[in-house]
């Protein structure tokens, strides 16, 4: 009988796959995903530690920059200005900060989440506020003065819920907060001192006054009347921490700034800096 070499098998020709794989226990296996998932996990964690260090030392490079200005524009004799801007982000915040890049200053901006045109646009503004170089601080979830200050448990609220809107919206921690109607408002009693500046700064939060004010905050005041106010103001002291305003409604603010800015650098020769975390606060006394 004559054959052909070729020798016939029942037995199956086993698969790259099977040939390459050992078999495994249903143990082995569990200890496999396990050191997996926590090698994943370390990763992350990794990650996450690098990029808080990097915020951090961000921070602190940013801070020690403005204070080193800071700290040289007084020996030199120089008057010293942050420029505020409450109750944003609206329709002219944008305009405001194309108005700052032209004369390369940096401010503070105090923002009202229920101010800010909605959440989109809020993550838009706030996002381009700090990415542009400016201090972003909060100034409460609705502004609503009468409600906000009428128990710890309606203030911390609002408190609350503009700081994890903005660490929400942007990942970036705040540390500024100004008081609606400031520390002296009418709106709050004895409560502020005792209660309501001890929970800000339980969360990490320094507040901010003013002592300059450009009173733009009245409907009747026209752009002249908001240059003269802050120049005014200005001149009479060493360091001025100004008060305007880029909510909706606020366009003869907008109208004033460039006067406002080119008076402060090419005629008084002022440092103009934004907030920073050791910048001595301006604070009413709240004895």
């Amino acid at each position: 009988i004559e054959t052909t070499g070729v020798i016939e098998t029942t037995e199956e020709i086993p698969t790259e796959s099977e040939t390459c794989v050992p078999e495994t226990t249903e143990e082995e296996t569990i200890k496999v995903v396990e050191e997996t998932t926590v090698a994943e996990e370390t990763i992350v964690a990794e990650e996450t530690s690098v990029a808080e260090e990097e915020t951090t030392s961000h921070g602190q490079i940013r801070d020690e920059y403005y204070s080193g200005l800071v700290e040289q524009a007084k020996a030199e004799g120089r008057k010293v200005v942050y420029l505020t801007f409450d109750d944003g982000s609206s329709g002219l915040t944008p305009t405001v900060l194309d108005i700052l890049d032209e004369y390369n200053v940096k401010a503070t901006f105090f923002v009202v989440g229920t101010y800010s045109g909605g959440e989109e646009n809020a993550k838009n503004q706030y996002n381009d506020i700090i990415n542009r170089g400016h201090t972003l601080g909060i100034h409460s979830y609705t502004h609503s003065r009468a409600e906000m200050y009428a128990s710890l448990e309606a203030f911390s609220k609002e408190c609350d819920d503009m700081y994890d809107y903005v660490v929400r919206l942007t990942g970036y921690t705040p540390f500024l907060w100004r008081f609606p109607g400031g520390s002296a408002t009418r709106y709050a009693d004895s409560k502020l001192k005792t209660e309501y500046v001890p929970y800000i700064e339980n969360k990490g939060l320094t507040y901010y006054d003013w002592n300059v004010s450009s009173g733009d905050g009245s409907s009747t005041t026209t752009t002249d009347m908001i240059y003269n106010n802050v120049i005014d103001g200005v001149k009479t002291k060493s360091v001025s921490v100004v008060l305007m305003h880029d909510g909706s409604g606020h366009e003869e603010t907008v109208a004033a700034l460039p006067r406002i800015l080119d008076t402060l650098i090419n005629e008084l020769n002022c440092l103009i800096v934004p907030i920073t975390e050791s910048t001595i606060p301006v604070q009413y006394n709240l004895n």
